[in-house]
């Protein structure tokens, strides 16, 4: 069954990450993310250039949607991306660690929460990012409390609003 929910030319790599408020499935791989059009039963590849950067997304990992048809995704080389279907064109904007001060371009999970910061794990600690302002507020490490640096598994949020972070 998984083999028939596989976009044409891909690879086994794909990964189902979250169902949107349309019931729309969203994957991530290699080459973007694609989500899944239920009613015409195709998939459709995301993967334009950013307008602040010209970057496009790769090695995608997380996506998550922080409102109505806007969504994040996290890269394992090119930081997180915000991707806003609010417009009848697409828009792409690409937050790295040169121009948003995340401390790593590799990010892996992502948790948004009730008080609408995007919280990002990297390999150089865990971030706080506020999608609104489009800035990062606050590097969680071992200075912090942080079990160590490397926040690139599982995070988890918790019914009474804490972040559960998971660690090897």
């Amino acid at each position: 069954k998984s083999a028939a929910l596989q976009p044409r030319n891909s690879t086994p790599s794909i990964s189902p990450r979250t169902v949107d408020h349309s019931g729309k499935v969203w994957f991530t791989q290699t080459e973007g993310v694609y989500y899944r059009e239920a009613n015409q039963g195709r998939f459709v590849l995301v993967n334009r250039k950013a307008v602040n950067n010209g970057v496009k997304i790769t090695q995608s990992i997380d996506i998550v949607e922080t409102q109505p048809n806007v969504y994040w995704v996290s890269t394992n080389d090119n930081g997180i991306f915000e991707l806003d279907f609010r417009q009848k064109t697409p828009i792409l904007n690409n937050y790295n660690a040169s121009n948003s001060g995340l401390p790593s371009d590799f990010c892996s999970r992502l948790i948004y929460d009730q008080r609408g910061y995007l919280w990002v794990g990297t390999l150089r600690g865990l971030v706080r990012f506020d999608t609104q302002h489009k800035r990062m507020l606050s590097v969680y490490t071992p200075q912090n409390g942080m079990w160590d640096n490397n926040v690139t598994v599982n995070l988890n949020l918790h019914s009474d609003g804490n972040l559960i972070v998971n660690h090897y």
